[in-house]
């Protein structure tokens, strides 16, 4: 569903995959959407929303060149800092 309102909505589907240091492991962000120059990751959650290591590592390394981050969930709409928890049908406003 979170692929088909993006696609739906113009976003290019970009996917990103990037090396732990120091280990054989890599990091992982299910979408990058651009917004005006900066980057949004989106970090979609079937299950526990608030474990996103992958995604607080990417903002960690590009937070220069990132806009908003998203987590894309089952629950409901909240902020923890530089994060938005969306519910899934929230999707579509991205």
């Amino acid at each position: 569903m979170v692929v088909q309102e993006l696609a739906f909505n113009g976003h290019d589907l970009i996917f990103s995959v990037f090396e732990k240091e120091g280990s054989a492991s890599r990091y992982e962000v299910d979408f990058l959407i651009t917004n005006g120059k900066k980057i949004s990751p989106v970090e979609v959650r079937s299950g526990v929303s608030g474990k996103h290591a992958s995604l607080d590592r990417f903002i960690e390394k590009y937070h220069g060149r990132i806009g908003e981050s998203f987590v894309v969930h089952s629950k409901d709409l909240r902020t923890d800092g530089k994060i938005a928890y969306l519910p899934i049908y929230m999707t579509m406003f991205l």
